[in-house]
């Protein structure tokens, strides 16, 4: 055998040990983790000032998350990245329901300010609007006909 024939057979078995060796390294780390798993307590509960889910190409489709006024909202996003479902809590609830452009077209809300439902058209005008009648609070519940209840 030719010294060059020798020097070319020590690198192979010189890179062949050195791949052996990370290869058990790898088994090792990955026989341990389950191990290491069985001794970590379970937890059940998950806190976080904000809960983020991407898709696969890591663009946002859903936050809860509490905005700068301290009012909680879950927020739903298509695959376009537009809010199509809001929901938040504060000072009462609301819902909004968006179109594909991300404008809402559909908004329930029993906030102080604003109770009512409210439907709007493509260009944000309003379309209709239902809220509570004036003076329903002092009303007694029992004086209201129900108009789905069959006649006398």
């Amino acid at each position: 055998m030719s010294p060059a024939e020798l020097e070319a057979r020590l690198l192979r078995l010189e890179r062949d040990n050195s791949l052996l060796r990370r290869v058990l390294a790898t088994l090792v780390v990955v026989a341990a983790v389950p191990l290491l798993a069985a001794y970590v307590p379970a937890n059940d509960k998950i806190e976080a000032s904000e809960f983020v889910v991407r898709d696969k190409g890591g663009a946002v489709r859903a936050r809860i998350y509490l905005d700068e006024l301290g009012k909680t909202r879950l927020m739903l996003k298509d695959k376009d990245g537009k809010s199509t479902v809001m929901l938040s809590s504060g000072e009462g609830a609301a819902m909004s329901l968006g179109d594909k452009e991300g404008k809402s077209n559909v908004v329930l809300s029993s906030d102080s300010a604003a109770k009512g439902i409210l439907v709007l058209e493509s260009d944000g005008k309003p379309k209709a609007v239902l809220s509570k009648p004036k003076g329903f609070d002092a009303m007694d519940p029992l004086d209201v006909q129900d108009p789905w209840a069959s006649p006398e």
